[in-house]
């Protein structure tokens, strides 16, 4: 075979026509080594087990030797060198040394995260960069790749579909980064992207992390060739589903469930220099609180009804269970009006009341407005907004997806519109305030789909109601406010992503205080 390793096409896997629908190798169109051998001197040398000496052919920018004997260990080696010395304009957009290491190391890595069956090295000058032998977990291999922290840290998930086979790994949300270079997604064994599951990720950790920061997330798709289309980009890197719809809600389900279920309050290790980093998130907010509460003969999960935290004003009002208000004894210690600190079973639980409170109103305002649908609250009388015309302009120009979540406006004047009708989710809120969260969500770029802009909204809208930090709370709000949130999908986040509280475990306070 080695005369004819370095000719176009020569080691394509394909044998007919209709391989092409059923794609289960690497490559299948023979043309890298072909490639590679036309712009560098390259050489493969092969022993087959068992044969006294091995054989070698090269290729050196693009003329093929012949075949000869050669000493080789057992197994094949291909070499390539001086690339691009040939190609001069081409050579001149090679990056440093240190750039295309960094590249080659990025390459390695994804490989030993996809295949955990084959032994990866990386050496350079010499030097060990990288090595993964055979016989590591994918969790380890990840952690080696991308930081020893998270190999305690990872969440698993695994979900199945007609064909389809997802495996995951993902970093708790409270681990997230400015771009989306550590979103990696392997089908079939081969690093790829797609937009489709990459939405489907965003929207599995939406309202779980901060801002526009991405997740660090590994996905392994083992799909059956026959239901997506490989041959759509040359690099292979892009891929086209048959039914991309079944992908996505698999890829949302999946992960959205597993970060749900591991949930968590951010724990945080106190080293014994005193400086704080977070750590590992082990107990549930509903847990600690559900034990906390009943130790103190407050209420459980389910007890409460729907009532409005603090209405009027009012420690406490409008929320009562079979025994009385609930939390008539809670211990607690509000530092600075802002944070609350409780005692739990396994430690200490800090928790930021804005952020907590902001977490439990939007999802309540978040409820009605899917249990109402596209309702409308219609105004009595239009609410005029003044604005400038550049956003004049475009509230207007998405005046129809507007009115698919109930807010419904017309043109005023040119800087200025008339509010005519707002969602029924947020029937309270001042008109003006619903428009600059649409502003503000249209002013991110993009073109917001209508469920995301009712998301601005109500997030705008929670967090405009929700109290405020250096706001003093009796005990009857504490109690109301922990019981509201134990009762929560997920409580661990602000609608923006930011931590609602953290938990300092008693064996770190007894670590750092050499009690241990």
């Amino acid at each position: 075979d080695l005369a004819l390793a370095f000719l176009p096409h020569a080691t394509s896997k394909l044998s007919d026509v209709g391989d092409l629908l059923h794609i289960g190798s690497l490559g299948f169109r023979g043309e890298a080594l072909a490639s590679i051998g036309s712009v560098s001197r390259a050489r493969i040398v092969s022993r087959v087990p068992g044969a006294d000496s091995g054989h070698e052919v090269e290729d050196e920018f693009g003329r093929i030797s012949g075949v000869r004997p050669a000493a080789a260990p057992a197994g094949t080696t291909v070499e390539v060198a001086d690339l691009f010395r040939n190609v001069p304009a081409r050579r001149k957009f090679l990056k440093s040394p240190a750039a295309e290491m960094a590249r080659i190391a990025g390459t390695v890595h994804r490989f030993a995260v996809a295949v955990p069956s084959v032994t990866f090295r990386l050496t350079r000058s010499g030097r060990e960069v990288a090595f993964y032998p055979e016989g590591m977990t994918r969790r380890e291999r990840i952690a080696r790749a991308f930081g020893k922290d998270l190999r305690e840290r990872l969440i698993e998930a695994r979900g199945e579909a007609p064909g389809i086979l997802l495996e995951g790994w993902l970093a708790p949300p409270d681990l997230s980064f400015a771009d989306s270079s550590r979103m990696l997604l392997f089908l079939n064994g081969r690093h790829v992207t797609d937009r489709t599951i990459l939405h489907a990720v965003r929207l599995a950790y939406e309202d779980l992390i901060f801002g526009r920061r991405s997740p660090m997330v590994f996905l392994f798709l083992t799909v059956d060739p026959a239901l997506v289309d490989q041959n759509v980009h040359p690099a292979k890197l892009t891929v086209r589903f048959r039914e991309p719809g079944l992908v996505h809600a698999l890829v949302h389900r999946t992960l959205r469930e597993a970060l749900l279920e591991a949930g968590g309050a951010a724990r945080v290790s106190l080293p014994p220099g005193g400086e704080a980093e977070e750590g590992d998130a082990r107990r549930s907010v509903r847990e600690a609180v559900g034990d906390y509460l009943a130790r103190r003969g407050g209420a459980g999960p389910g007890g409460a009804g729907e009532a409005p935290l603090f209405p009027g004003g009012r420690p406490g009002a409008g929320r009562r269970t079979a025994g009385g208000p609930v939390g008539r004894a809670l211990d607690f210690l509000q530092v600075r009006n802002t944070f609350i600190v409780l005692e739990t079973r396994e430690g200490i639980r800090l928790v930021d009341q804005h952020a907590l409170h902001e977490r439990v109103l939007y999802d309540r305002f978040r409820s009605r407005f899917r249990e109402g649908g596209r309702a409308v609250q219609r105004l009595l009388r239009p609410v005029v907004v003044e604005l400038t015309e550049e956003e004049t302009e475009r509230l207007l120009s998405r005046e129809d997806e507007l009115a698919a979540i109930g807010l419904e406006i017309r043109r005023f004047g040119p800087r200025s519109v008339a509010v005519e009708g707002i969602p029924a989710a947020a029937d309270e809120a001042d008109p003006a305030l619903i428009v600059e969260s649409v502003l503000v969500r249209l002013g991110e770029g993009g073109a917001p789909r209508p469920e995301d802009l009712a998301e601005g909204i109500l997030s705008t809208l929670a967090c405009r109601a929700a109290v405020k930090a250096g706001e003093p709370l009796s005990r009857e709000q504490v109690a109301d406010l922990l019981a509201a949130a134990e009762r929560l999908e997920h409580a661990h986040t602000c609608p923006h992503g930011r931590p609602t509280e953290i938990e300092i475990p008693f064996a770190e306070l007894e670590r750092h205080f050499r009690r241990r």
